[in-house]
């Protein structure tokens, strides 16, 4: 009788919402009030927030957000934000209810999600797909991806790392995830094809050789996903089944990183070479762009070369160069490469270590616990440079002083005694009359070499990288 009670009260209430909602211009951007609680209803996204603990200011942002978002997906979007305690079965109940309500017959490519705020442990999110949009968010049946399982469990981890835990900050951080997964599952949506090739917002992957099968592709592009999500950098693995030089190889992997993400989502990106070519002697390669350089490092500059870890962790799975490429060990290899980067990226930036922007020109680098832009190096690098132009200038000084030296050898001049008698000495004045003056100047030149200071070798433009041989 209970829940008959409250499906029923759940039903009057977006029932009420869509009527009023009715009354609106079609598509209008209009927020509703309903008692102290925040509201929304238009006609691609509906949200509402039972906690009435949501503020205005909170509530315009996560819409905003939702808006974009269907806009980018091209689907319909619900959120509710639950503030009882609910079981599964009441929490599926009312979103079936609401998707009737709301979505009415487009709810096939409609997308509702159930945030659970009511500050219990039982925590109970859920998300509802049409069944178009479960083509993209799978549920794990029939033996395909649990997506719909792996966005929730994301987004629910987004929020206990939050710092600030109110209300606000909480599903506001929920929402970013919940969003941001949406598009990375949409991007990928074309892996269900035979393409050899896949390019996301932050995600590139490209099987030259056909190695892996499609299922194979789609778990190394969904890890991919999920782990640029986490470092917050574009990721990009190559694999590679032609016969290439190690300089072709690192050609390959430098330009990909710097050109193929533009770095408009995150300012880095990791570029992986595998390379997949049967011969001996296999060569991968490693180059971080931009700021994912501060984090994974090459050991310039005394630094700890963490590209040399990641692909020593990785390499344990594959094949050494010229015996037979086990597909299943390669997915074995880059699942611990993503397990790498993230280990590394929670690590922390490396201080010490610098590279140049070629956008801007500024030297970029970690110090007191941020990302530095200056058009200067870093403090420890003037003290190297100046060091070494005080050593330098004494040296130089030593070979001018010893060359002056050895060009005029200066004798001591003889006593004037010598030039007269003791006998008869005659003292007369006299006066010095210049009647012309011819002054030479002689220039004494020394050869000197310019040249660029530094300090060792963590100068790079646009990041660096590191290789092994297997």
């Amino acid at each position: 009788m209970k829940i008959r009670k409250w499906a029923a009260e759940a039903f009057l209430f977006f029932a009420s919402t869509l009527i009023i909602a009715g009354s609106l211009p079609v598509g209008a951007a209009q927020a509703l009030t309903a008692a102290e609680s925040y509201s929304y209803n238009a006609s691609d996204v509906y949200l509402t927030d039972e906690t009435e603990m949501l503020t205005d200011s909170a509530g315009n942002a996560i819409t905003a957000k939702l808006i974009n978002t269907s806009s980018a997906i091209d689907f319909k979007i619900a959120l509710y934000i639950g503030g009882k305690n609910r079981g599964r079965e009441a929490v599926e109940k009312l979103v079936s209810q609401g998707v009737n309500s709301v979505f009415s017959l487009e709810k096939e490519k409609s997308i509702f999600l159930y945030l659970d705020m009511d500050g219990s442990s039982d925590v109970c999110d859920y998300m509802y797909c049409g069944a178009e949009a479960l083509r993209y968010y799978s549920n794990g049946e029939n033996g395909t991806e649990n997506r719909i399982n792996t966005i929730l469990n994301q987004m629910r981890l987004s929020m206990e790392q939050t710092s600030d835990q109110s209300v606000d900050a909480k599903t506001t951080a929920a929402v970013e995830s919940f969003c941001s997964g949406l598009k990375q599952y949409k991007d990928a949506l074309e892996l269900d094809g035979e393409a050899l090739e896949y390019k996301g917002e932050s995600v590139y992957f490209y099987d030259e050789g056909a190695l892996f099968t499609k299922e194979q592709r789609q778990q190394i592009i969904s890890r991919m996903m999920e782990t640029s999500r986490t470092v917050e950098f574009n990721l990009a693995i190559y694999s590679g089944s032609q016969k290439r030089s190690d300089s072709e190889i690192k050609r390959i992997a430098r330009d990909g990183a710097k050109s193929t993400f533009s770095f408009r989502k995150y300012n880095g990106t990791v570029y992986l070479y595998i390379d997949m070519d049967g011969l001996k002697n296999a060569f991968d390669y490693m180059f971080a762009a931009n700021d994912a350089f501060l984090y994974y490092t090459n050991g310039d500059s005394g630094s700890d070369d963490r590209i040399d870890h990641i692909l020593e962790a990785m390499e344990r799975s594959f094949p050494a160069g010229g015996q037979k490429i086990v597909p299943e060990k390669i997915v074995e290899g880059l699942e611990e490469y993503c397990r790498q980067l993230i280990h590394y990226k929670q690590e922390g930036a490396v201080s010490g270590i610098y590279y140049r922007d070629e956008a801007t020109g500024d030297y970029v680098y970690y110090q007191n616990g941020q990302i530095v832009h200056s058009k200067w190096k870093p403090y420890r690098f003037w003290y190297a440079g100046l060091g070494g132009g005080v050593v330098v200038g004494l040296f130089v000084a030593m070979v001018i002083g010893a060359a002056i030296k050895k060009h005029y050898k200066f004798k001591i001049s003889e006593p004037a005694s010598v030039y007269t008698s003791k006998e008869k000495m005659l003292m007369r004045a006299s006066d010095d009359v210049f009647i012309g003056k011819h002054v030479s100047k002689v220039r004494i030149q020394s050869s000197s070499s310019g040249g660029h200071g530094g300090g060792g070798g963590g100068f790079h433009s646009g990041g660096g990288g590191g290789g092994r041989h297997r």
